[in-house]
């Protein structure tokens, strides 16, 4: 594990001088420490992977980093106020989810994230297990403290959604949300989203919002061939994770702070428009009963309306639900 609190100086300096040498005797002069505390700073920063030249009378020069979720990198690219301003990284882990929320039971700031490189024991809805594979794609836990009441916490789930599809939609992407939970691309999975709350009757004490999205896999077991693609094979370009969590933790913020100011429902207009759910054919399976039926709306409240094929209207909430496509995943 790793804990990043600070930005370390050398590496804001090698980050800016990427490909340019920079001498120790600056540095030093620069940051106001010592030319032996430079070099050790410099051989931290190769034990994690990152190339950096040394050469005498020149100095320094980064020549390449790491595609790692460092907090350093991500710090470097981040513009949010709170949200990832406290990063606890791993290279392997269990569950992002189980860490944060240990972390959220030890009263931890709000927007503490959990990140890690891989995860061996992954988690979905409904126990499902998620594909997290090393280094190729974003695995983090977000720690949320809503002052909000607890009938509108259910929606996290698609402000988050929505905040991830945002930071697609900047990289040229065409994501779409299928309900409550998921985002898809092209009729295929490309994003899980897991929220997990403690609290009280009257009282939420912290949500963990954990996301897992496939970046660079360029190949999936054969079971999930037909439901999961990345964005490398969606749009045929290699990824620099740091700089797309830090985008998506930009739009998740943007969007978290309206609704903690009241308005917890304006979001789900621009939900229901990139919806992939909407106007299908569903089945929706609970305690291993499932019917068919049409998906009508989205309500303001967040549930899903549905048309049953006998002609009732029921108003589906996210919980303990499966919504699959009659033909198909999405």
């Amino acid at each position: 594990m790793f804990e990043g609190d600070a930005m370390d100086k050398v590496f804001e300096f090698l980050m800016r001088k990427q490909g340019k040498y920079i001498s120790g005797e600056e540095l030093s002069s620069i940051i106001g420490i010592s030319r032996t505390a430079i070099w050790k700073r410099i051989k931290a920063l190769r034990d994690m992977g990152f190339d950096i030249k040394a050469e005498t009378k020149k100095g320094y020069m980064l020549v390449e980093v790491p595609d790692l979720l460092l907090p350093d990198l991500i710090e470097y690219r981040l513009s949010t106020d709170f949200i990832g301003r406290k990063i606890i990284y791993y290279d392997s882990i269990g569950s992002t989810n189980e860490v944060a929320k240990g972390l959220a039971m030890d009263n931890c700031e709000e927007g503490t994230i959990v990140v890690s490189e891989e995860q061996v024991s992954g988690k979905g809805r409904i126990s499902r297990g998620w594909y997290s594979p090393r280094a190729d794609g974003i695995y983090c836990s977000i720690i949320l403290k809503p002052a909000v009441p607890i009938s509108e916490a259910s929606k996290l789930t698609q402000l988050i959604g929505l905040g991830i599809a945002r930071a697609l939609q900047k990289e040229g992407l065409n994501p779409l949300i299928k309900w409550p939970n998921d985002i898809v691309i092209n009729g295929k999975k490309i994003c899980g989203i897991l929220t997990e709350m403690a609290a009280e009757m009257d009282a939420i004490h912290h949500v963990v919002a954990g996301f897992g999205i496939n970046v660079n896999n360029q190949h999936f077991p054969e079971e999930l061939g037909n439901i999961a693609t990345s964005l490398y094979l969606e749009s045929g370009k290699k990824f620099n994770r740091t700089e797309l969590l830090a985008s998506i933790l930009k739009e998740i913020e943007t969007g978290y702070n309206i609704y903690i100011s009241g308005e917890y429902s304006g979001f789900i207009e621009e939900v229901k428009g990139i919806s992939a759910t909407l106007g299908k054919r569903v089945r929706i399976i609970k305690n291993n009963q499932e019917y068919t039926g049409t998906a009508l709306d989205i309500l303001p409240s967040g549930a899903l309306l549905v048309k049953q094929d006998d002609g009732e209207l029921t108003e589906i909430q996210a919980g303990d639900v499966s919504v699959r496509g009659v033909m198909g995943y999405a």
